[in-house]
């Protein structure tokens, strides 16, 4: 099992000694908990063996990832050249393969809220989608909730009615607690119970320096990341706590952690970057897709900033933007093209060269889906 997640999470009512018991997931949890309770329900609606689980998982996580993906190409790319562009960039982008798959589900879940947010579709169910996409990882939360107020305040702009904005953040709020209350309550567990982002820096700092400042230790001997780290800097209980007591050290962390984010990140977008660039150049004339693409740099900001301060940007953390990129980038870039022509010849010609490279290391993306 790649995906410890999917095969734990278990929504079953249980009778335990003439008690009833009802695992609810935890937020610290791997897939949060709304990634684990799309499984969860999964696994209650489909028979499912111990053997087939992660096929099934990713299958669906694949499928329900590019099916939301191309709803929202064909929603906002008009230009069918251009259209069929943006449908190989994702098809070829092997995001499609990356576990675990909690980040793909995460990836459908904002494709569906821009796409809902976009035709106008009811609050209701506009903020249920970005709910979802908030709890998937305790880190998508902060996003999440500065994309609810941007949401709520164009929504209430365009539609000219300034008492209606409570409605949408009332609506997303309603369904944050809806998929909390349960963790405090049913299970009794608190859903910020573990430090898991100083699980993940003392496990980073450890794989990012151990040639350098553990050299000395047998591999055969080599103690957990956090036990070496707890042995380095005893001064530092949690995350903050390191950052605080050991400054020097964390600039050094933070500098490692930036080139690999860098790198990763081009890794990622490829030739994207150029025309991605390109389309935020022409702002002015983008005209209806501002507010989409101000939904999506809030979307990079909150989520890969926490990444970078932790641990490091890896190639799967786009994986959940990757859509919303391709769609917005294609659009955009035609949008532009009206009033400068270089535009359509930049998004043509960095896609194709974005998807030769692509299919070029197609085949990595598969095999180590789970280590990108």
């Amino acid at each position: 099992m790649d995906q410890s997640f999917a095969e734990t999470v278990d929504l079953h009512i249980r009778n335990n000694n003439g008690k009833l018991r009802f695992a609810y997931p935890n937020l610290q949890f791997s897939g949060g908990i709304t990634a684990n309770l799309v499984i969860g329900i999964y696994k209650l609606i489909v028979p499912v063996t111990h053997e087939s689980l992660n096929w099934h998982v990713r299958i669906f996580s694949m499928v329900t990832y590019l099916v939301s993906g191309f709803a929202l190409i064909f929603r906002f790319v008009k230009h069918d050249p251009a259209k069929l562009i943006a449908i190989l960039l994702l098809a070829t982008s092997g995001f499609q393969f990356i576990q675990p798959s909690s980040e793909l589900i995460a990836g459908t879940s904002l494709s569906l809220f821009v796409l809902c947010a976009s035709l106008r579709w009811p609050r209701l169910i506009t903020s249920l989608f970005l709910a979802i996409f908030a709890l998937c990882k305790v880190e998508f939360a902060v996003a999440a909730v500065a994309m609810a107020l941007f949401w709520a305040w164009q929504d209430t702009s365009s539609r000219g009615h300034g008492t209606k904005i409570t409605w949408g953040c009332f609506a997303f709020f309603g369904w944050m607690a809806i998929f909390l209350v349960p963790a405090f309550v049913l299970s009794g567990a608190n859903p910020f119970s573990s430090d898991r982002s100083f699980l993940t820096i003392s496990n980073t700092y450890i794989e990012f320096f151990q040639g350098h400042q553990f050299i000395t230790i047998s591999p055969s001997n080599l103690p957990s990341g956090p036990d070496l780290f707890a042995a380095k800097f005893p001064l530092a209980k949690s995350a903050m706590q390191f950052i605080i007591n050991y400054p020097k050290q964390y600039i050094d962390y933070l500098g490692i952690s930036s080139a690999r984010s860098v790198y990763n990140t081009v890794l990622a977008l490829k030739l994207l970057l150029v025309s991605g660039g390109f389309v935020l150049l022409g702002w002015k004339d983008l005209g209806g897709l501002k507010p989409y693409i101000t939904l999506l740099i809030l979307a990079l900001a909150f989520t890969l900033l926490p990444a970078w301060l932790v641990v490091h940007v890896r190639v799967r953390y786009y994986a959940k933007v990757f859509p919303l990129v391709v769609a917005l980038i294609a659009a955009g870039s035609m949008e532009i093209a009206k009033k400068n022509a270089m535009a359509q010849r930049i998004f043509l010609w960095t896609s194709l060269g974005t998807i030769a490279m692509q299919l070029f290391s197609f085949k990595s993306m598969v095999e180590f889906s789970h280590y990108m």
